[in-house]
C-alpha cells in the first residue's frame, strides 16, 4: 500500500505515512490520489483535529517518480492534470498539518513538506530541488513557495545547482520549526500535535485560512480577511466558554488577593 493511516491518541491524531520503500517513497499519480481520498476522509472525520505526514523506511520522500515522467509529454501531462489539483489538496486541507521528515525530502518530496503547516525534521534530514541535474525544474510549487519562505537569492542557488542542504541549514533559512534526533522524531511530532490539539478548534481553522490567504495576497487583502475572521471567532461557541473560563479564574484571583 502506497499510503498508511494510522490514529492516535484516541483518534484525534491522523497518521499517514508514505510506503513504497523499494522506490524511497517517490511520488506518483497513484500515490497523491490515494493521499487526496484519505484527507477528504480526515475532513469529514469529526475525531480527527490534526494530520501528521511521514514517509517509511528512513526516508521522506525522495521526488517525483521519474519512471512515470519520463515518458510523458506536454501534451499528456496537460490533458491528465498531471499531479495539479490533486496536489494543492494538502495544501486546502482545513485542519493542521505536520511533516514529520526522516532521511531525503527532494524535488516533489520537499514541495509536498512544504505544503504543511509545520516541518519538524531529524537531524540527518537532508532537503534540495535536483530536478535540474534531469532536465527539469521544480513544477509543484517549489520556485514559488521557497522565493516567498527565504528569498529568490537562495532559491535560485538551489534550484540551478540543485544541491542538497543538511536540517540545520534548513532551519537557519526558516524552513523548519525543528530538529530533533532521529529516535525522537515522532514523539516531538506528537508533542507539537497535542499541544496544538488543546486549542480551539475553530481558532485553529481559522488561523490556517489567515495565514494561507497571506501567501497569496497583497497586504491590505490579507489584513481585511484577518479581521473578517476575527469576528467570526467572536460568534463561536468556544470563544465564549474559553473567555468565560478564563475571566472566572482572573475574578477569583482577584478575590484571593483581597
Amino acid at each position: 500500500m502506497a499510503l498508511i493511516c494510522d490514529f492516535l491518541c484516541d483518534g484525534a491524531i491522523a497518521w499517514l505515512t508514505l510506503s513504497e520503500p523499494t522506490k524511497r517513497n517517490a511520488l506518483n499519480q497513484s500515490t497523491i490520489t490515494a493521499l487526496a481520498k484519505q484527507l477528504d476522509i480526515l475532513q469529514e472525520r469529526q475525531q480527527t483535529h490534526i494530520v501528521v505526514l511521514s514517509g517509511a523506511g528512513g526516508t521522506f520522500a525522495a521526488g517525483v517518480d521519474l519512471t512515470e515522467v519520463a515518458p510523458m509529454t506536454p501534451e499528456q501531462a496537460l490533458s491528465q492534470d498531471y499531479l495539479g489539483s490533486l496536489w494543492h489538496r494538502l495544501a486546502r486541507f482545513p485542519l493542521p498539518t505536520i511533516a514529520a521528515i526522516e532521511g531525503y525530502a527532494l524535488g516533489g518530496g520537499f514541495e509536498l513538506a512544504l505544503m504543511c503547516d509545520l516541518l519538524i525534521a531529524t537531524d540527518t534530514a537532508q532537503f534540495g530541488f535536483p530536478e535540474v541535474s534531469h532536465g527539469l525544474l521544480p513544477g509543484l510549487g517549489g520556485t514559488q513557495k521557497l522565493t516567498r519562505l527565504i528569498g529568490r537569492y537562495r532559491t535560485a542557488e538551489l534550484c540551478f545547482t540543485g544541491r542538497f542542504i543538511s536540517a540545520q541549514e534548513a532551519l537557519t533559512m526558516g524552513l523548519l520549526n525543528r530538529v530533533v534526533p532521529q529516535t525522537t522524531l515522532k514523539d516531538a511530532a506528537i508533542d507539537l500535535a497535542q499541544t496544538i490539539i488543546r486549542q480551539p478548534q475553530s481558532s485553529l481553522y481559522l488561523i490556517k485560512k489567515a495565514i494561507n490567504y497571506s501567501t497569496e495576497a497583497p497586504l491590505a487583502a490579507s489584513l481585511e480577511l484577518e479581521r473578517q475572521l476575527f469576528f467570526t471567532a467572536l460568534a463561536t461557541h468556544e470563544k465564549r466558554d474559553r473567555t468565560k473560563r478564563f475571566l472566572h479564574k482572573q475574578d477569583k484571583k482577584d478575590v484571593t488577593r483581597k
